[in-house]
């Protein structure tokens, strides 16, 4: 027994583990018998991933890719229709998940749809799909000659059909393209999605095209709306958003609704609106909850008559109220446009709250027909709390934040600073 112990002993020495591991390190691998690597370039038919396999190398033929509920599995160098073909009788996602799934991204993958009206990547209502790892995953809403003729999400819902579930990004850097009318990550034309969620070091860069948000909702065809849930950012993620004309980077697209929006912890987030869209908010005949700002860096913008934060131009969008208690915050509003609140011509006006717990806010407005804060030309402006002091404007005095306005330039800083 003295022996066997002194064995032990050694062995976790040499090793430099505890007892209960094994000798192992990245140059030296011991295979773990529960995983089974997959080459793709060898399936001939189609195939169910099972929890612990890796996806590696090119599909050579067209089929369907699914991972079974709850199995966790790695996409490691995998490429399936990376070259973007349309099979109009493959109506199916690149992979398409059975139920819950956890895909860790290892090395560099690519991934679309065999179809116009198919994601990359799909998971169904209901069910969870969490991308962790630190490898990294372009995703493509599939269709020929640019995005006009294809109506697909990169990462979300099919379609005017089946709903997707909730899309959790944890790590990983995922370049994401989306189809026409819909979100590059969640819901597509006329169709929903649950939650998004993006924290941990996650790094997501992505772009949607004509009226659909890159993060959110897509676009929906009255009385038939594209839907999403509450979206979330946080942990050190890292977010380069931009949406498509006529609907929020973040949040809802024309004729969509979404959640909540919380930007918090240690979170990176650059969300660029065109086209009177906002960087984060509600797009054209949209509505968005309420927004909340807890921490990080923040950077929106819109670039014609929309603000950076808030609503879309005009009288058909609506958020709930926005609020910012902490973080580095700079917004930019478009012509005639606030930095952050209700867009021009909006009778919607937004509450805004701001408290000293901000680390610095920047607020550029559109012209001197704009509010820094509130609401732009000809437009209705909802109540603005900063600092605890109601109906604040840039001539108020606030107990522990200092103002200073240059031009249409106003920022906001803690006295102490």
């Amino acid at each position: 027994m003295k022996k066997v112990l002194s064995w032990a002993f050694a062995a976790a020495l040499f090793c430099g583990l505890s007892l209960f591991t094994s000798c192992n390190n990245d140059d030296n691998p011991v295979d773990d018998p529960s995983t089974k690597k997959v080459d793709l370039a060898t399936l001939t038919a189609d195939y169910t991933a099972q929890d612990g396999d890796i996806l590696t190398g090119k599909l050579a033929n067209p089929v369907q890719i699914t991972v079974a509920d709850g199995a966790r599995i790695t996409i490691d160098g995998a490429y399936i229709n990376d070259e973007w073909f349309i099979y109009n009788e493959k109506d199916f996602a690149g992979i398409t998940c059975l139920g819950d799934a956890t895909i860790t991204i290892s090395d560099s993958n690519s991934i679309s749809g065999f179809h116009t009206f198919y994601p990359a990547i799909f998971v169904p209502e209901g069910h969870t799909l969490t991308f962790q790892g630190n490898g990294i995953l372009s995703a493509r809403g599939n269709g020929p000659n640019g995005y006009y003729n294809c109506l697909s999400p990169a990462i979300g819902s099919v379609r005017a059909g089946a709903d997707c579930g909730n899309l959790v990004f944890l790590g990983g850097k995922i370049y994401a393209e989306a189809g026409n009318m819909c979100a590059a990550i969640g819901a597509g034309y006329t169709s929903n999605c649950g939650d998004i969620t993006i924290g941990g070091t996650a790094e997501i860069y992505i772009s949607s095209h004509y009226s659909a948000a890159a993060i959110g909702s897509g676009t929906g065809f009255y009385p038939d709306l594209s839907e999403c849930g509450d979206i979330t950012i946080g942990g050190m993620a890292r977010v380069e958003v931009t949406g498509g004309p006529n609907s929020a980077a973040i949040g809802a697209g024309t004729f969509g609704n979404c959640g909540y929006i919380t930007i918090g912890e240690e979170a990176h987030v650059i969300a660029n609106g065109i086209n009177c869209g906002p960087g984060i908010g509600a797009g054209h005949f949209s509505t968005c909850k309420a927004i909340t700002i807890k921490g990080g860096y923040v950077r929106a913008t819109c670039d014609d008559y929309g603000p950076g934060i808030g609503t879309f131009y005009g009288n058909r969008s609506r958020c709930e109220s926005i609020t910012i208690t902490g973080g580095t915050i700079v917004a930019t509003g478009g012509e005639d446009a606030p930095a952050i609140g209700s867009a021009p011509e909006n009778p919607y006006g937004i509450p805004v709250t701001i408290t000293s717990g901000i680390t610095s806010l920047t607020a550029n407005r559109g012209s001197a027909l704009a509010d820094y804060i509130g609401t732009g030309a000809y437009g209705e402006r909802g109540s603005v709390t900063i600092d605890g002091v109601e109906n604040a404007t840039p001539e108020s005095t606030f107990p522990n934040l200092k103002s200073i306005v240059d031009g249409n330039s106003w920022t906001l800083t803690p006295q102490n600073q």
